[in-house]
This record gives structure tokens, sequence and C-alpha cells, in this order.
């Protein structure tokens, strides 16, 4: 999209179709987080998935593996870890920094998935000063 000759530069940050520097909140930006790259809080959580793989711990884990289709919407969780026994549910995680602030949407989708697919254990962790703690939403 080209500018207007007098469009300000608030204006301008503000529209993500603007040519020029991109918007943080741009439609662009959370596209290319969602195809595969993760935030430096997931990559962080996801070392920590690693280790316990290696240890033994649990026998897999995916970033981004599917997407869940419930009552005509979908949910993406982080990650899906393996249990080593086939007994455990397949855990769906979701991965928040300590500063972000929960949209009433996301935490929707994530209650609505949980109740749809009980197949599945659905935890969310958020990265806090001194580590991670699992939250309740």
């Amino acid at each position: 999209m080209k500018t207007l000759p007098r469009m300000s530069e608030s204006v301008r940050k503000l529209n993500p179709l603007v040519q020029g520097k991109a918007n943080k909140r741009s439609p662009r930006a959370s596209v290319a987080q969602r195809n595969g790259k993760m935030t430096t809080v997931e990559a962080e959580f996801g070392l920590m998935l690693e280790a316990q793989k290696r240890a033994g711990e649990i026998r897999d884990y995916l970033f981004h593996p599917l997407s869940l289709p419930w009552a005509g919407m979908k949910y993406s969780p982080d990650f899906m870890v393996t249990p080593n026994s086939g007994l455990e549910k397949r855990r769906m995680i979701e991965v928040k920094d300590r500063h972000i602030h929960y949209r009433q949407q996301a935490i929707a989708r994530f209650k609505g998935c949980r109740a749809w697919w009980p197949e599945f254990q659905f935890e969310c962790w958020q990265k806090q000063k001194t580590g991670w703690k699992q939250i309740c939403l």
C-alpha cells in the first residue's frame, strides 16, 4: 500500500499495510511467529522439554504440532508432549511470558478446547522471575 503524502508518522506506524517499518501488532508479524518460529520464551521451554526427553522422563515433544478444531474454531497448542507410558494422556502445553496480558478470546479458546478434547491433558505454563509456574486457566 502506498503512503499518502501527508500521512503522519504515528498513523503510518499504526497501519500494518504501509510500507516501512513493521508494526509489532501487524498481521504479518503474528503469521511469521506461527510459521514454525519459536519466541524466546517458547525456545526456553523447549530446552526444558529436551532435557526431560534426554533424561527419559518423556518420550518426545513437538512444537506447534497440530491445530485442534472445536465449535467452528481452532486452537493450536505451543507444544505436544508424548509420555513414556501408554496409559498417560498426551499433554498439550501453552507457554506464556510473565509480561503477557491474556486476551479473553485466547482464554476462551484454551478452556473450550480443553473441554472439547478430553483425550488430551491441557496445561498452561508461565515464565516468572523465579522460574516456570503452571497456571490454571
